[in-house]
């Protein structure tokens, strides 16, 4: 919250718990949800800056990356994405940047939790031997945080929290 970026990456081979340790379940939550529990908390806490959410998600599937927070322009929530309008840039201080990302507002944790969930509901899954349900996508999302100081020589900051989810590393012949 103090300007600097972040990123917590779980990586491991499939069926290891990587997308359980991100995600957990509503009676043990994961790193997700409790990093968004825990940014609302400390906004509360401080009283000296307004703060300014936004999230995004993206999965990177067979080569292809999709904007998982994108309007759907079907009338199937679950149908595939095809198309694919996102432009992975490095902007002029070297920061990496991607072109036609959906960020929506998150005013509260709630409001971050129901994102969350919606766009996890558009991973790419399949079977394998090893996991009948298995995320075979990177699914990375990114929490934006503004801080805009009270005071007229306060410092306004943005940090990003970048959670990857990666997709199973294993080997072939165990899939």
């Amino acid at each position: 919250m103090d300007g600097h970026n972040v990123c917590v990456f779980a990586y491991g081979q499939t069926g290891t718990g990587k997308t359980f340790t991100m995600d957990g379940t509503n009676e043990q939550l994961g790193i997700i949800p409790r990093a968004l529990e825990e940014l609302f908390r400390q906004v509360s806490m401080d009283g000296s800056s307004s703060f300014t959410f936004s999230m995004s998600m993206l999965e990177v599937y067979m080569g292809n990356v999709r904007d998982l927070l994108a309007p759907r322009q079907s009338s199937r929530p679950h149908e595939n994405m095809t198309k694919c309008n996102l432009n992975i840039q490095t902007d002029p201080k070297g920061l990496v940047e991607i072109e036609g990302l959906s960020e929506v507002q998150i005013s509260d944790c709630a409001k971050a939790k129901w994102w969350y969930n919606k766009g996890r509901r558009f991973r790419s899954t399949s079977w394998t031997n090893v996991n009948e349900a298995s995320s075979r996508s990177h699914c990375l999302t990114r929490i934006s945080i503004f801080r805009r100081g009270d005071t007229s020589e306060a410092k306004s900051e943005t940090s990003k929290l970048w959670m990857v989810d990666l997709g199973g590393s294993e080997r072939l012949l165990k899939t």
